[in-house]
Order: C-alpha cells, then structure tokens, then sequence
C-alpha cells in the first residue's frame, strides 16, 4: 500500500479510539447511535496524529462537509482523505466534527436478489478498477465489507459464487500469455521475463485485490486482517456443501499465510495482572477441552505455578490466536485432574523440575491450516528454559479425541487374546451394547487397565492416516514438531468426555531437544519415535 492508503488507516484508527459508546452521555445528552465523536486534535499528543503535528477544525461551525475540506488545504494529503469521506462528516455548532460509524451497506441486507447481486457485481468492479485512486478503492471495499456484515449466511455464500464466477481468473489473458511465452525465444531473458511477469498477473484472480483492499480497510473498529480471518471462517463452513468455492478459500489461506508469518507474531506470556480482562475472556471462551470454569479458575492458571504462552498479531494485537497453557510440576504428570485442581498446593516455580504442556487451544477457524503452531510449544520451552533453568523435562499431558472413535469403528479386528475378549464381552449387557461401551464401563471401575494399555499402543504406532502418518491428529501435531511418544496413561480423564473420546486415557509426548530434528525426519518417513516402554505393550 501506498502512504496514502496507510494514512487513511491512521486516520480512522485514531478515530475510532475515540467512539462514544452508545448509551454513553455528555453534558447531559446521550450521543447518536449511528455518530462517533472525533475530538480535537489540538488536545491529542502530536505523536499521536499520523500527519505528525495538530491540526484544528474550521471556526466557522457552518456543519457542511465542503466548508470543513476549504479549512484544510493547507494539508493537501489531509484534504484528499477528507474529500473521500465527505458523505460520513458533519461539523455541528459547537466545532466538533462527527462522522458515521461506518459507510453504509451498498445493500440493505440480509437477503440478496439478482438486482442486489448486480448492485454489488457493480461495486467489486468499481473497486478493483480503482478509477479514482488506491483511497477510492479502499473507500469501496471498506463499503463492500460492511455490507458483506449486515448479509445472511445463505446470501454471503451468493456473495463468494459472484467473486469466484465474475471476478475468478481471466483464462483469455491466461491462455494468451502462455502463446506469448511460447512465441519469445529462450534467448531474450528481458522479453521473457516481462511477458512472465504479465503472465503471472493474468493468473492470479481479479478477487485477491479485493483481498488485499480488504486488509487495508477498517470495520466496525477492527483491522482488515481481522475481517478476513473472520470472512474465511464463514467461507470454511460453506466448503463441505460448496466445495465449488474452494479456490476463493485456497487463494484466501495462501494470503492470510503470508500475513500470519512466524515472524509477524509476538509471543506473549499472558499474566493475571498485566494482560487485559478482554484477552482472559478469550481463553476463557475458546478453551474447549479443559473448560475454564470461572475468574478463579482462570487466575489460577495464570499464577504461581502455572504460565499461559499465546501468539498475537499486531493487527489483531488483543486477540490470542493460539495459546498453550503450562503445569510447572516435578515429575511427568499422569492425571490431568492433579493440573487442574484449584486447591492444590503451589509450588516454588524455581524448584519444579518439569513443564508439562497440558492444553494447545486455536482460537481463530479463520486461520485453519496456518501452522504457526508448530512453534509454539518449542518457543515457549525456550522462554521458561531461560527464566527457569531448573527446569530439566519438556513434555505434554495430552488427550486422545479420537481413540473411542476407531476402537467402536474396529471392534472386530482389535489386536487381542480370547481371554481379553471374554473379559469384554463378559462386561456387556446383552448383544445390543458394543465392546467400545464395555470398555468404557471397566475404564469408570478401574479395570481392564492392560487391555487400554494395549489397544492405545497399537492405535498410536499402528494405525496410520493418509500419508502413512499417524491417525491421531494430536499425535501428528507433536510428532511432526520433533516429540516422541512417552508414556500411556490408563484413568488420566475420568471427565465425562474424556471418557466418551478415550476411556480416560492420555497421553505424554516427550520434547527432548537434541533429538527434534532426527525425531521429525522420523515422522516425515512414516515413522513413530516412542519409548522403549510403549513399544513393549505391543508385544505383551
């Protein structure tokens, strides 16, 4: 982007900073819903304006929006901004400039009809031809995505199949490009090299624009980036009924790739009392197997002898976007009722001698096949390595979702002796209930420890997804990260749902550090790194 897009960032975020919330009152007076106060910029610190000094609305309090552009020629970059936002300003008597919340829907939504559609064709057209500048162009995608906000999702999925069939890849340009490369001779690298680089663009289709128009806008106080991630979480729910649209989602996940770099993110450690209430609430929200039950709850995984590590972005720089939440114990845990207990007794960080990694929590479905994650066990390890040099063991206390899964969907050709399945079908109430049920049932009474042992050995080292890699994804996500499979551990989740997923069991994967590299080339060939312990119980 150029200065003049990036400005007109500033412009709205320093803005947006100061919104009067609705139900908010000055002077007695409750605001407009449908207005934001901006206040004057000679009160605002210098550093804070992007034009790098203060600057003051017109005297005259005339409220026209061609009177507050006259005041301000003597900022000509200043002047352009405001001419393309002259629909949102108003000056009212006392001095103050207002502007709309947001430009309005180009639509009024929530359901589109063809004339809607052709509206709308006629906008995405106007923006990517950018007639009136790269400001213009933002001015309309910021519209584009305003009105994308106020649609159903059955009308969002009509908005995708208009970019993917109107706006998709120009295949004439394409096919006349490939001609063109055909027809230049191996000789002339300057030719070449231009009708490649024409080539290229014709390629790319005409929506990634709009993309990236997106990212440079601001809405409903959020940045652009975070309006895609949100976009594309909407696009992947439409996939498995649409999968006609799987380009706009391929195009959109390479973009967000690219944004999303490791070297874009900050890790951060989130702490009680110096990270904000709206990050908490996030983990909060998004911490599904290990829910957090209350503010208590949370401030004990936050204090002492625990340690939360998440990755930002700084365009979404509140937002956690994937976080792991860390046990500093001594000794490898095996149950993870001992981690989560709010009445345990506390140690001395600087005595544990482990950090048990006990949950990895993805916040954002937007994101989905980005694999920043793959470093954030290990960069959180190199952190508490370096504030707790005590700490000698790095391991995970990990669950197991689909273990029940493939044990009801192979009940018939379990690896066991007659005598194990005696004892299972000994457990069962009538022919109606499976083996898998049986089995849970011995898990919640303690018994048929050997015979979990055994299944869960064979499921992690045996069984293999596509690509000969291990069927669960757990395991692949550590694995593929340089860990080696530890430890099984029988009644580790006696939660209703751990064992409704994995009869209670769970799992270690241990992170030795001089071994990552051999035990990833290990996992890219097919192969399971475990203990010598977890390969005995296939043999017993």
């Amino acid at each position: 982007m150029g200065g003049c897009g990036s400005s007109t960032n500033n412009l709205r975020h320093n803005t947006a900073q100061n919104n009067t919330m609705d139900g908010e009152e000055t002077d007695g007076s409750a605001k407009p819903k449908q207005h934001v106060a901006i206040s004057r910029v000679q009160e605002t610190e210098a550093s804070m304006s992007p034009f790098g000094k203060s600057m003051s609305a017109p005297e005259s309090p005339s409220g026209s929006s061609g009177d507050l552009i006259a005041g301000t020629k003597k900022n000509k970059l200043l002047a352009k901004l405001i001419s393309k936002w002259a629909e949102h300003l108003t000056l009212d008597a006392s001095g103050k400039v207002t502007m709309d919340e947001e430009p309005r829907p180009i639509v009024p939504g929530p359901d589109l009809d063809e004339h809607d559609e052709d509206v709308l064709a006629t906008h995405v057209e106007q923006c990517l031809e950018g007639k009136g500048g790269e400001l213009s162009a933002i001015s309309h995608a910021v519209r584009l995505g305003n009105t994308y906000d106020v649609l159903s999702l059955e009308s969002k999925q009509k908005l995708f199949y208009l970019l993917k069939n109107k706006f998709g890849v120009d295949t004439n340009a394409t096919k006349a490009g490939c001609e063109r490369i055909l027809a230049v001779g191996e000789t002339d690298d300057v030719e070449r090299a231009k009708v490649m680089k024409e080539l290229s663009t014709a390629m790319a289709p005409r929506y990634l624009r709009l993309f990236k128009l997106f990212n440079n806008g601001l809405f409903a106080g959020s940045s652009g980036v975070a309006f895609l991630v949100k976009l594309r979480s909407e696009l992947i729910t439409l996939l498995k009924q649409h999968p006609q649209l799987r380009e706009l989602d391929t195009c959109l996940c390479d973009l967000l790739s690219a944004w999303f770099d490791l070297s874009f993110l900050e890790l951060k450690h989130v702490t009680w009392d110096g990270s904000p209430a709206s990050v908490m609430e996030l983990l909060m929200k998004h911490e599904a197997v290990h829910k957090i039950q209350s503010w208590n709850d949370m401030r004990n995984r936050l204090q002492g002898d625990r340690r939360v590590y998440a990755y930002f972005h700084p365009k979404m720089y509140q937002v956690p976007l994937i976080f792991v939440e860390v046990a500093l114990v001594n000794g490898i845990p095996n149950r993870i009722g001992d981690l989560l207990a709010q009445n345990r007794d506390n140690i001395d960080p600087k005595q544990a001698d482990t950090a048990a990694f006990y949950s990895i929590t993805n916040t954002q479905s937007g994101l989905a096949q980005i694999s920043f994650g793959n470093f954030l066990v290990k960069k959180a390890a190199m952190l508490l390595r370096k504030e707790l040099p005590n700490l000698k063991t790095f391991v995970t206390l990990s669950p197991v979702p689909g273990f029940c899964k493939w044990l009801l969907d192979n009940e018939s050709a379990w690896p066991l002796s007659a005598e194990h399945i005696a004892m299972l079908d000994a457990a069962r109430e009538g022919d109606s209930e499976s083996r898998t049920d049986a089995l849970r049932k011995l898990a919640r009474r303690g018994e048929g420890r050997q015979i979990l042992l055994m299944l869960a050995a064979f499921y992690f080292l045996k069984e293999k997804a596509r690509g000969n890699k291990p069927r669960d994804p757990v395991s692949r996500f550590h694995l593929n990260n340089g860990a080696s499979l530890h430890r099984i551990h029988v009644g580790a989740d006696m939660s209703e749902n751990g064992v409704k997923q994995s009869a209670g069991i769970m799992v270690n994967y241990l992170y030795r550090f001089e071994d990552v590299e051999t035990n990833h080339e290990s996992y890219c060939d097919g192969i399971v790194k475990a203990s010598t312990e977890v390969m005995d119980l296939l043999a017993a």
